[in-house]
């Protein structure tokens, strides 16, 4: 009983080329009556580009920001991955090449769910909360309703530097766009979702672009998406079943993105491009690289010991943001530490002779499951020397507390 519905849109003149709202109006089974290219439903992951460009733009990040891939719960929020399973450290880039839950729920906390809403209803972007209810974490991964129309024209913005379109059903309707997101994170976005964004290795396309690609898949596998973006097209994929009943094991990559493929293909072999003017996208001026260094995601000498992971990344405006907290982490808790050491290299207090101070970038405590020993908090450190040690409260264990509900909590123990 699914049915599937397909909108095409010139990126060009965002004059609508193919509607197809069911499998057929007289299909009874498959509810064909049901218009699934209007019908309000939950997008899956489909809004997370959105949020990373934004998040460039903010100065948030960076495309090779550090980001958190771990378990986290709030008071009624448990989110996870599709795959059941947690990365640890992971690049903003590779989070949204992936679709990880966690990293996009940590990014959008720290950009405000309120806040991304506006944003994009003020570009034309259709969305919808049960009575009452205001936006929050759940949105980025599904907690919102809108349509494959609204989306397809939300995907413009990747295709027209940043300007948000609304679709033209008729010749006498005039074009209208708004600025959402600036040219460069768009680039940037539209690139990772090629899936070829290393500098140096991706090629910076001028005149051909291939498939930039989202999927998405709501809540019980009742929605699978695709939405793309080509040289002159964008295009969009729903499948499920109208009534919203489940289908086990359908999702956005299984099912969509094949049928996205196929239609992109057909699209390419018609050689439409002789009514269709591609339209093009070069690198801005904005849009520059840096090698930068986890964790502190700084520019750094590849020399330096505070250099532990070097990553070339895509920046806006020569910004380079430092690595993005978390609620998880506690307030107290330095993601760079001073200290003193004497001649041996043995960690004194400041007051000792013959010291030499030394700054430390050390890893966000709550990602060291994921990390190898050596990048443990307690190995960053140098021994403490016999001679003028440390004061005892220097050393103590620092009690972290990374979950609390109601019936006891979770904590973990840092020497």
């Amino acid at each position: 009983r699914t049915s599937i519905a397909i909108l095409v849109t010139e990126s060009k003149s965002m004059a609508v080329r193919a509607y197809l709202g069911s499998t057929g109006l007289e299909d009874t089974d498959r509810h064909g009556f049901v218009d699934m290219v209007s019908a309000i439903r939950s997008p899956g992951s489909t809004l997370k580009p959105f949020l990373y460009a934004m998040a460039m733009d903010d100065g948030l990040i960076h495309s090779e920001s550090l980001l958190q891939d771990i378990p986290r719960q709030t008071e009624q929020y448990q989110p996870g991955n599709f795959s059941q399973g947690f990365s640890g450290p992971v690049s903003a880039s590779d989070a949204l090449h992936r679709s990880l839950n966690l990293p996009a729920v940590q990014l959008l906390e720290a950009y405000g769910p309120k806040r991304f809403v506006a944003q994009l209803r003020n570009g034309g972007m259709t969305l919808q909360f049960p009575d009452f209810a205001q936006p929050n974490l759940s949105l980025i991964l599904g907690g919102v309703g809108t349509s494959l129309e609204s989306l397809v024209q939300s995907y413009s913005v990747f295709a027209r530097t940043g300007k948000m379109a609304q679709l033209r059903f008729t010749r006498e309707t005039p074009l209208q766009e708004k600025l959402i997101i600036s040219a460069g994170a768009a680039w940037i976005t539209r690139l990772i979702l090629t899936g070829e964004w290393q500098p140096g290795t991706a090629t910076e396309w001028n005149r051909h672009w291939p498939l930039a690609y989202k999927t998405g898949t709501s809540y019980g596998f009742r929605d699978a998406w695709a939405v793309g973006v080509n040289d002159r097209y964008l295009i969009g994929i729903w499948i499920g079943r109208p009534d919203g009943t489940p289908v086990a094991g359908q999702f956005g990559a299984g099912v969509a993105v094949p049928l996205l493929q196929m239609v992109d293909s057909l699209l390419q072999a018609q050689n439409l491009a002789q009514t269709t003017a591609a339209l093009p996208m070069p690198k801005p001026n904005s849009v520059s690289t840096a090698t930068i260094c986890w964790p502190s995601g700084q520019i750094l000498p590849l020399t330096d010991t505070n250099c532990r992971q070097a990553h070339k990344a895509w920046i806006l405006d020569k910004a380079v943001p430092p690595t993005l907290r978390s609620s998880e982490q506690t307030m107290n808790e330095m993601q760079q530490v001073s200290v003193w050491l004497n001649k041996g290299g043995g960690r004194v207090r400041p007051e000792c002779s013959y010291t030499t101070q030394k700054t430390i970038d050390l890893w966000p405590a709550i990602l060291e499951p994921w990390l190898p020993a050596q990048e443990w908090r307690e190995n960053r450190l140098p021994p403490v020397s016999p001679d003028c040690p440390v004061t005892e409260t220097q050393l103590q264990s620092q009690l972290l507390i990374s979950g609390v509900k109601e019936g006891g909590c979770n904590s973990q123990s840092r020497s």
